[in-house]
Parts: C-alpha cells; sequence; structure tokens
C-alpha cells in the first residue's frame, strides 16, 4: 500500500493491533450501547492519549465518530424536541392507549417531526454499527457526510 493510501484511508488491516481494533471499534459502537453521543469517541480518544497509544487510525476513526455524533445530534435533537414540546405534556397526562391516540390524533404535524427525528437516529445508528463492525475488523470505512473531514 503506498504512503498517499495509507494517509487517506489508514493502515493496512494486517498492520493494526487489536487495542486500536478495538479502540476503534468502541468510539463507534458506545452510541449503540451507551446512546450518549459526542462523550464515548472522546473518552476512548483521551484513554488512549494518555497511555500514549492513539494511533493515527483510531485518532481518525474516533474523529469520524465525534463528527457524525454531533451531526445526528444537531440533525435529530431539535427535532425530537419540538415534538416534545408541540404535545404540551399530553403524553404524561394521558391514562389509557385511547387517550394515547386521541392526544395523537390532533397533532399530526409533531408526529410527522418525529417520525423524522427517529429515522435519522435510527439510520445514524445502522451506519455507527456498520463503521464498529468495519473497526473491528480493521477495515477502513468513512461515514456518510463527515468521513471526508475526518481524514483531512
Amino acid at each position: 500500500m503506498s504512503q498517499a493510501t495509507e494517509r487517506a484511508i489508514g493502515p493496512a488491516p494486517s498492520r493494526l493491533s487489536m487495542l486500536e481494533r478495538l479502540a476503534s471499534a468502541a468510539a463507534h459502537g458506545t452510541f449503540l450501547i451507551v446512546g450518549i453521543p459526542l462523550i464515548a469517541p472522546l473518552a476512548v480518544l483521551m484513554i488512549l492519549k494518555a497511555t500514549g497509544r492513539a494511533t493515527p487510525y483510531v485518532r481518525a476513526q474516533a474523529l469520524q465518530a465525534t463528527l457524525f455524533q454531533a451531526l445526528l445530534f444537531i440533525l435529530a435533537g431539535p427535532l425530537i424536541a419540538y415534538f416534545i414540546f408541540a404535545m404540551n405534556g399530553q403524553l404524561v397526562a394521558t391514562d389509557s392507549p385511547i387517550q394515547m391516540a386521541e392526544a395523537f390524533a390532533g397533532a399530526p404535524g409533531p408526529m410527522l417531526v418525529l417520525l423524522i427525528g427517529l429515522l435519522i437516529v435510527l439510520a445514524g445508528s445502522f451506519f455507527e454499527f456498520v463503521a464498529a463492525a468495519q473497526a473491528l475488523r480493521g477495515q477502513p470505512y468513512n461515514l456518510p457526510l463527515v468521513g471526508r473531514w475526518s481524514r483531512s
């Protein structure tokens, strides 16, 4: 593999240690387990930097995970918050499924916004799962929209 190719997509899989693979997978995969965006990839990076084991591959994967999770938070966060405020506490005050259906029936706009927000989160979770699996295998992978930014 040439140096330009290695700089663009990371080192060859055979040259990555198991620690690098696990750390890179953890930067992506902890979002799926913990569900807290931005904190997990930064924690992985800070721990490895403190121990002196943060390689360029791990740094690139952690940066990519951080940027992607920030993008998900920016896109889906306001949509889900809008739904919560638009429903004005109606979901909390329901006693039965019928009352919940009536609360939703009066607000098709917020329901559509919630659906879009949840689709964004589900799509992001899928891409994070794929990125974690690829990182665990030691294969280079670029997340949509932010993959190129993390390599520059």
